[in-house]
């Protein structure tokens, strides 16, 4: 199957091409913007990992899709989304010496066994900056990919109740904090015979200039982790009694320890963000919960000597 706008069939085909061809001109202009910035290395890697995207997006899409009656459409709404979603990834990028370097990739496993159909689509990025071993970070965001989509192996043994079988999405965004320091936020959700069984976030924060993932100790003060967490507990308390009716029931060290794992801190613009997936924080809980300290009001929890230094005031 393949995404073919070169003879629109219906209006709703029409429709769909004419939206994909705008997403498709909007994100070239994009490109264009971030290219003129650069030279040297960065301009070739910016245009050949645009190349490589350009050849992988329409795969993940027709995989993403099935084999339905409804599966040509479905390919070029996701054709769509994700064309959207790059070109917003391109006006995000750090512009000339601070572009970053960093590459899309894709791994694609479909088929079925004689009970279940399966699909696993995972997007997950590679730091490619020259001089810097990013080896560490790379495994990690390759390896968190890869080990996500292994949990839903074991499903394919049981038995499916209709077409849909097992699937299973893996994507990331990035932020940047500051030029140099990036989180990549991956995102996971999970279907059994159609239904919602999992989903989540984990993060990985980068220094992009050495290549080396970071962890709380690096961008908070001693004692911040201290501080924040009697706020974190009531903002997460709120959220769960709002959402679900009921306190919270998190014991304080539980809470202590999530907070100590680097993989829950977001590095935004203009605050600091911790995510806590749903199954974390109590029974009946389904999307993740975030609680945000922005830097104008944490100049006491930041380190005056990380890599968040230029964002107190």
């Amino acid at each position: 199957m393949k995404v073919d706008c070169s003879k629109p069939m219906t209006a709703a085909d029409k429709a769909g091409c004419a939206r994909l061809a705008d997403a498709q001109q909007a994100m070239a202009t994009a490109h264009e913007r971030l290219t003129q910035t650069l030279n040297g290395p960065a301009r070739d890697h910016a245009i050949s990992d645009m190349a490589r995207w350009r050849r992988i997006a329409e795969t993940f899409c027709v995989a993403s899709a099935g084999t339905e009656p409804s599966a040509i459409a479905e390919a070029r709404d996701c054709l769509i989304e994700r064309t959207q979603a790059r070109r917003r990834r391109l006006d995000g990028l750090p512009r000339g010496s601070d572009y970053p370097f960093i590459s899309d990739y894709v791994t694609i496993e479909a088929g079925a066994t004689s009970s279940i159909r399966f699909m696993f689509v995972a997007a997950y990025p590679k730091l490619e900056r020259p001089g810097v071993d990013n080896n560490r970070a790379n495994a990690r965001l390759s390896k968190l990919a890869n080990n996500t989509i292994d949990k839903y192996r074991p499903r394919l043994g049981e038995q499916a109740t209709d077409s849909r079988g097992v699937s299973f999405d893996f994507d990331y965004t990035l932020v940047f904090a500051t030029p140099q320091l990036v989180t990549v936020i991956a995102t996971y959700a999970g279907y059994l015979n159609s239904t919602h069984t999992a989903r989540g976030i984990d993060t990985t924060m980068v220094d992009l200039a050495s290549g080396r993932m970071l962890a709380p100790a690096d961008f908070l003060t001693a004692d911040a982790l201290a501080s924040m967490q009697p706020i974190v507990r009531e903002y997460l308390r709120v959220q769960f009694r709002q959402r679900q009716g009921f306190d919270m029931t998190m014991p304080s060290d539980k809470l202590a320890e999530l907070l100590r794992q680097p993989g829950r801190w977001i590095a935004r613009d203009d605050r600091l963000e911790i995510v806590f997936n749903a199954d974390e924080i109590g029974p009946y809980a389904s999307d993740p919960y975030t609680v945000a300290f922005p830097y104008k009001y944490s100049s006491a929890l930041i380190r005056r000597d990380g890599p968040l230094a230029s964002k107190l005031p």
